[in-house]
């Protein structure tokens, strides 16, 4: 375990992960959630979202941000991800051609407002710039 953090740490690669049919540049693989104070405490909370910056998912970047306190929906989530898409881009050298979102911390109660907002915030402007790029 320790030998392959270490190998991490330095640049290299424990695995290699191969997708048929598919370069595997262009899979582009998000994660985010939002973290909140304890109960009682105004303070913001903070939303995060990472996403891979190599064909091998073993190099990420992150974007965190503040926001009002308790707001499960991630408010700056068009900016975070087209700020992370054009990183990728640059990286791949080319368009993406597959993204995988995943969506941490939602409340049964909140998903549906939740998933409504962030996948219209994903589905906007972001794709409109990209297109332009390619």
């Amino acid at each position: 375990m320790l030998s392959q953090k270490l190998t991490m740490i330095v640049g290299g690669l424990t695995r290699h992960t191969v997708m048929e049919n598919q370069p595997e540049s262009y899979l582009f693989l998000l994660g985010a959630d939002v973290g909140h104070p304890s109960p009682g405490v105004q303070k913001p909370s903070v939303a995060s979202l990472v996403y891979n910056i190599d064909p091998n998912f073993a190099k990420y970047k992150a974007h965190t941000a503040l926001q009002n306190p308790r707001s499960e929906t991630i408010t700056d989530l068009a900016a975070m991800f087209k700020e992370s898409l054009l990183d990728f881009m640059a990286r791949a050298k080319g368009a993406v051609q597959c993204i995988i979102f995943y969506r941490d911390g939602v409340s049964e109660g909140e998903f549906e407002k939740v998933r409504q907002i962030e996948i219209k915030a994903l589905n906007g402007k972001s794709f409109t710039i990209v297109h332009s790029l390619i």
